[in-house]
């Protein structure tokens, strides 16, 4: 092993390149790349730096580092896969529908009120419940618990799942992509 791999430093400027390339290629994302290449490089560090009179040959200290980033990706794609996808923020949904619609007349708005009320009549009562405290009355997580008497945990899940199957009866009533 060389000298200069004697540190995370070292490390970092002997594979940093090929690493940063390697989770580049395979990430869409290149900001979510570059935490991942701290990631990969922290759970080097965790996991202990090779000594420089360690036995290791260069070609293995490589493969245990592309092991670690082959993991992180794996955890990234992994945690990334378990949160619903969001199409577009809230504020672009909001400019969108300022410069594209027509002015709502009161007659949309109720017609509006009553589509969501039905699909929220499609929902558990739990799920519900959750979802009008935290969207509709624009309660936190931490005040919806207390008030419905739920850890906040279960108001999470809910929430989510709740938010989940609400777009879902959007979609069966067209109203949602």
């Amino acid at each position: 092993m060389t000298e200069a791999i004697r540190s995370l430093d070292g490390l970092q400027l002997e594979f940093g390149p090929a690493v940063r390339a390697y989770l580049n290629s395979r990430w869409r994302d290149r900001h979510q790349a570059e935490d991942m290449f701290q990631e990969t490089f922290l759970r080097a560090w965790r996991s202990g730096v090779p000594a420089p009179d360690s036995p290791y040959t260069h070609a293995q200290i490589r493969s245990w580092l592309f092991t670690i980033a082959r993991s992180v990706l794996v955890d990234h794609h992994r945690a990334e896969s378990r949160r619903p996808a969001l199409t577009r923020g809230h504020e672009e949904l909001v400019a969108l529908s300022d410069a594209t619609s027509p002015p709502a007349t009161e007659t949309d708005r109720l017609a509006d009120v009553w589509l969501v009320r039905a699909a929220l009549d499609r929902l558990a009562p739990s799920h519900r419940e959750v979802v009008v405290e935290l969207y509709y009355h624009g309660r936190t997580v931490a005040e919806t618990a207390e008030r419905i008497g739920i850890p906040e945990g279960t108001v999470k899940s809910r929430a989510y799942y709740g938010a989940r199957a609400l777009r879902a009866a959007l979609q069966d009533q067209g109203l949602v992509p």
